[in-house]
Order: structure tokens, then C-alpha cells, then sequence
């Protein structure tokens, strides 16, 4: 049951971090991330780079969740859900 709860979650918390991140970007804020600081002038990048790394973690995940191996997934959701929070309060 809860498998089929994790990933739905992961894509849906990927997806607002991402949005998050570049609105806030836009807006002039300064992603802490080292990697994306660096590319926060070009926004195109910031965004191919931040969704092929959210790809990657949930592709990673959705294979031990296949294998039920669930907490790396529950970890994974906890940061999501922080830095989603974050970046919405920062945004206030």
C-alpha cells in the first residue's frame, strides 16, 4: 500500500521543489546548492540539470521500493517535503 503512496509523492514533491527553486531564482534569491549557484544565470540549465537529478533519485528509489526496500524512499520524501518548505517560506 504504501509503496504505491511513495512514488506518486516523490514526483509531486520533485516537481514543486523544482518550481519553487525557480521562481525563487527569478526573483533573485540564491540557491545555497553549489552546483545550482553556478547556474543560476542561465535558467534553462538550472532547470535540465535539477530535473535530471530529481529523475535520477526517484529512478533510484523506485527500484529499491520494487525490491521493499522503503525507508532510502521515506528519507527521500522527508527532504523533498523540507526543501519544498523552505523554498516556500523563503518565498513569503
Amino acid at each position: 500500500m504504501i509503496q504505491r503512496i511513495l512514488l506518486p509523492l516523490l514526483g509531486g514533491l520533485g516537481l514543486i521543489d523544482i518550481l519553487t527553486t525557480y521562481v525563487g531564482v527569478q526573483a533573485g534569491y540564491t540557491e545555497q546548492n553549489a552546483l545550482l549557484h553556478l547556474l543560476q544565470g542561465n535558467p534553462l540549465t538550472l532547470l535540465l540539470v535539477m530535473t535530471l537529478l530529481k529523475v535520477v533519485a526517484i529512478v533510484g528509489s523506485a527500484f529499491l521500493v520494487r525490491r521493499s526496500v522503503i525507508l532510502p524512499a521515506l528519507v527521500l520524501v522527508g527532504l523533498f517535503a523540507i526543501a519544498d518548505l523552505s523554498n516556500m517560506l523563503t518565498l513569503l
